[in-house]
């Protein structure tokens, strides 16, 4: 069975300061080595992103021409809808696309099915509003099937500039 490893004990003002300051000492180096870390990862990222360009250029002109030939000869796909080679698969799917058919959009849309009381048609993501929550009484808490349980936590917050005089 493992165990958790037992801290060691502290038994003096004197030492608790000394650990914050270790504390503090190793956040700051966490902190650097984040922070090479986040300009390695977005340097990777803008150079990736110069080199995919021209791809992504190139491949959207070609894309445009391939839809070219097969809009201008619709007659290879009267049998079929796809046509398959051997580095791929074009021709034409049957899609639906919802447009709004009144003035001012979907915004519009929005007000006609509420009107209407079709809420199946309106997207609502529901969730506990915990922030809210802490607001309302112990009572209006209890009739919800909430209690408001206080706690003791334990914190400490370390003062970079003092770590920074002290370097």
């Amino acid at each position: 069975m493992r165990r958790k490893p037992t801290p060691d004990v502290i038994t003096t003002p004197q030492q608790a300061e000394a650990v914050l300051g270790e504390i503090a000492a190793k956040e700051r180096d966490l902190a650097l080595i984040k922070t090479a870390m986040n300009e390695f990862i977005d340097k990777a990222k803008a150079d990736a992103k110069l080199t995919a360009a021209p791809l992504e250029a190139d491949i959207k002109v070609l894309g445009a021409q391939l839809a070219h030939y097969a809009e201008a000869n619709k007659g290879l796909f009267a049998k079929k809808r796809s046509i398959e080679t051997v580095f791929g698969v074009y021709g034409f799917r049957r899609s639906v696309e919802l447009k709004a058919a009144v003035k001012g959009g979907f915004e519009a849309v929005l007000g006609l099915l509420k009107e209407a009381g079709k809420w199946a048609g309106i997207r609502l993501k529901e969730e506990v509003d915990k922030e809210q929550l802490r607001t309302w009484t112990d009572e209006a808490l209890a009739e919800v099937g909430v209690k408001r349980q206080e706690k003791d936590a334990f914190f400490y917050e370390t003062k970079e500039e003092r770590l920074q005089e002290a370097a």
